[in-house]
């Protein structure tokens, strides 16, 4: 059973990858899932048996990166407040988020790129808005309700720009050389 899963797994990521290449080259928009399957070297059937169209293949892809940050957002939320005066959390989220960007770089760098998929970055600023937003709502003495929408806003942009500029440097820039820009020069400047 095992065996099985781990070639589901291989046949998935062949998938994912034939599709990546390929946009790549053509962008997003431009490919076909008959371009997938031949570059991946596999039957029609066995994409469908994966994904529907691909549409949801982009879908499954985009996901599975915002399921694995909002994890790691879950596991900080939970936090209590007295942990959260020390610190440590914050740090813990900050370097297990650094982790999925690390561990997605490839992939984030094509999909926040101009062949990528608009929509995502959509979706990534969603997802940091509201979590900034939620942040702030627990010191409801610093914003008011405008002033909380905006600063969520910008800060969500700011961090899919720092996103987008690792991946698209990352044989330059470290994720250790990241966090400390995280934690030291952006606070620096604000």
């Amino acid at each position: 059973m095992a065996n099985y899963e781990a070639k589901r797994q291989q046949t998935r990521q062949i998938i994912i990858n034939s599709m990546i290449m390929i946009a790549e080259a053509k962008g997003l928009e431009k490919v076909t899932v008959s371009d997938i399957i031949k570059n991946a070297n596999i039957n029609r059937s066995t994409f469908y048996r994966y994904f529907e169209d691909k549409f949801a293949l982009i879908n499954f892809i985009e996901s599975n990166i915002l399921n694995a940050i909002k994890i790691k957002y879950n596991i900080f939320n939970n936090c209590s407040n007295e942990e959260l005066k020390r610190g440590k959390p914050q740090d813990i989220f900050i370097r297990s988020f650094l982790n999925v960007i690390e561990n997605n770089h490839k992939l984030l760098s094509f999909l926040l790129s101009e062949k990528g998929d608009f929509e995502f970055n959509f979706q990534l600023v969603h997802f940091f808005e509201s979590i900034i937003r939620k942040s702030l709502d627990k010191n409801p003495d610093n914003f008011d309700d405008k002033r909380k929408k905006i600063f969520a806003f910008y800060c969500a942009v700011e961090a899919i720009g720092l996103i987008s500029f690792w991946v698209h440097n990352f044989e330059d820039y470290s994720k250790d050389y990241i966090y400390n820009f995280i934690n030291k020069d952006m606070w620096y400047v604000i």
